[in-house]
């Protein structure tokens, strides 16, 4: 797809997808809270990682408000955090 790239990240971390017209694929945390509800199914997945479905919904919160136009994006040192 024309006018698409990949914004990489340090290692272990969420990749965000700029598509044309300014969206934004949250793909890693969107991926971990679908795992977070497999798990309390009593379904773990393998894939899971660390962290609650509240903290993960407000890392996503973050990671939509961290795109240009936003202080210090796209400087990697102040990309948010994920959960730990």
């Amino acid at each position: 797809m024309a006018g698409r790239r990949r914004l990489r990240t340090v290692p272990g971390s969420i990749f965000l997808e700029r598509l044309t017209g300014g969206g934004l694929i949250l793909a890693g945390s969107d991926r971990q809270l679908e795992a977070i509800k497999e798990a309390e199914a009593d379904e773990p997945p393998s894939d899971l990682l660390s962290g609650t479905r509240k903290q993960w919904l407000k890392y996503r919160g973050q990671l939509s408000n961290w795109k240009e136009g936003a202080e210090f994006f796209p400087d990697q040192t102040h990309r948010p955090i994920r959960p730990v």
